[in-house]
């Protein structure tokens, strides 16, 4: 084997020595399923190294979404009521009308569990006015998957279902609406943004933002209805919030999604998905510049020591 050759193997060797370590380092700490806890008040998952979802279970559709360095950030469905309207979509809080109910007084019976594919939290309240039946899902899927025409990445992203079934709308109710709240609990110096028109998705997205990380909860601007005949169509919605909503500032964002009335329709299904993590438009860090400028570094230094070799024997 001539000195040409044997320079050209060490090269390869130590070049894919680098890549493997580089892979080694950014997988070692991965886990690809998520775990369910269930304790006496409240369900924990445990979404692989991504993030934590506390769900208890006395307080209604409410969830505490937590990651490493952010802290805790509560996303509520708070209350869900119909409304009356000069316009067709909700416009102002004084048009909340008719039937309501506030999600946190009403019991719920609630389950847990998880498979191959995914882990969830189902909450259930049924015999309501007129057999009017609420569903709540959170759930953790292990790999991607596309659920309703909504994208969701497997455990870095939460799909929460919000379902009602066989509403009986008062005489004047032109529609309902579902009230959300995002908020940190125990943190002033978080600032809300939204919610707005992602108008790339057209989706709906509203935020909360603590330095360099960020919660955020989407939603379709179409959503899923389902007819007595067992027909599923597409029907717009859109938000209200009695604020403004371009504004950055420690309070909580609390919007409404409204969702006119249809004939013949006797399930709604409100898909939302919800993220938790690093801003992505956020400046890159300085530990991941520095391994960056190392593994260069050690490129160069390989291929000039190469580059000397060949000289020499040439």
């Amino acid at each position: 084997m001539t000195k040409k050759i044997r320079d050209k193997i060490t090269f390869l060797f130590i070049f894919c020595l680098i890549v493997l370590s580089s892979y080694k380092q950014s997988t070692m700490n991965v886990s690809s399923q998520a775990n369910l806890v269930e304790e006496e008040d409240r369900y924990i998952i445990y979404a692989g190294n991504e993030y934590t979802a506390v769900i208890p279970k006395d307080t209604g559709p409410e969830m505490i979404f937590e990651t490493e360095n952010f802290g805790e950030v509560t996303l509520k469905f708070d209350y869900i009521s119909e409304y009356t309207s000069p316009t067709q979509y909700l416009n102002s809080l004084n048009h909340l009308s008719g039937k309501g109910y506030s999600l946190e007084n009403l019991n719920w019976d609630s389950i847990g569990s998880s498979d191959i594919n995914k882990t969830y939290v189902n909450l259930t309240r049924t015999h309501l006015d007129k057999n009017t039946t609420l569903d709540f899902s959170l759930n953790v899927f292990h790999q991607n998957q596309t659920i309703r025409d909504v994208e969701v990445k497997g455990l870095t992203n939460s799909y929460l279902e919000f379902k009602v079934n066989n509403w009986s709308y008062s005489p004047e109710a032109r529609g309902i609406a579902l009230n959300l709240q995002a908020y940190m609990e125990d943190n002033e110096n978080y600032q809300r943004l939204g919610p707005f028109v992602d108008i790339e998705t057209e989706e709906y997205a509203a935020k909360i933002l603590l330095d360099n990380y960020e919660f955020e909860v989407r939603l379709k601007s179409e959503i899923v209805m389902i007819k007595t005949t067992g027909e599923e169509i597409k029907y717009t919605v859109f938000f209200f919030a009695h604020y403004n909503v371009a504004e950055k500032i420690s309070e909580p964002a609390d919007f409404w999604i409204s969702v006119p009335f249809v004939s013949g329709v006797n399930q709604i299904i409100f898909s939302f998905i919800c993220s938790i993590g690093i801003n992505q438009t956020s400046p890159i860090s300085a530990s991941s510049f520095v391994s960056f400028i190392c593994g260069l570094t050690a490129v160069v230094v390989i291929i000039r020591f190469f580059v000397k070799k060949r000289r020499k024997f040439v």
